[in-house]
C-alpha cells in the first residue's frame, strides 16, 4: 500500500502575529474574495479605508508604501481569511469570519501601522 504521507501535498503552517488568537492557519492556495464575500465585509473594508497609510488598489487589496499589506481569502460559503503583512515579507492569514475576529483585525492593522507613519483620516 502506498505511503499517503508520501503523496499529500506540502502545507505549511504560520502563526498569526499577537494580538490575535494564536491558532495555526495552513497557508495554502485559497482563492481571493470575490464580489459577494467582499460585500459581507464592507464594514469592516470601511473602516480599513479610513487609515491613510493604506491605499486600497483594487476593493479589499491594500497596499501600503506600494507594497501589498492586506488581502482577503473566501474558503467556501462563510470563512473568510485576512492575509497581512505584519513584518517582514511573508503574510499571516488571521480567519475574520466573525465580528470579534474583525475587531482583531483591526487592532492588528493599527498596531503594525504605529511606526509613525500611519495617521487615521479624520
Amino acid at each position: 500500500m502506498a505511503d499517503l504521507a508520501a503523496s499529500a501535498p506540502a502545507i505549511s503552517w504560520q502563526q498569526p502575529a499577537l494580538p490575535c488568537a494564536p491558532i495555526l492557519v495552513p497557508i495554502t492556495h485559497m482563492k481571493h474574495a470575490g464580489a459577494a464575500a467582499l460585500d459581507r465585509l464592507e464594514p469592516l473594508l470601511k473602516d480599513i479605508r479610513k487609515r491613510d497609510s493604506l491605499k486600497e488598489k483594487s476593493r479589499g487589496c491594500f497596499y501600503r508604501a506600494g507594497r501589498g499589506f492586506l488581502h482577503f481569502h473566501e474558503h467556501g460559503t462563510d470563512i473568510i481569511y485576512a492575509d497581512i503583512r505584519v513584518r517582514g515579507d511573508d503574510f499571516e492569514r488571521l480567519d475574520v469570519s466573525s465580528g470579534a475576529q474583525r475587531k482583531s483585525l483591526l487592532r492588528l492593522i493599527d498596531s503594525a501601522l504605529a511606526d509613525g507613519k500611519a495617521s487615521l483620516k479624520r
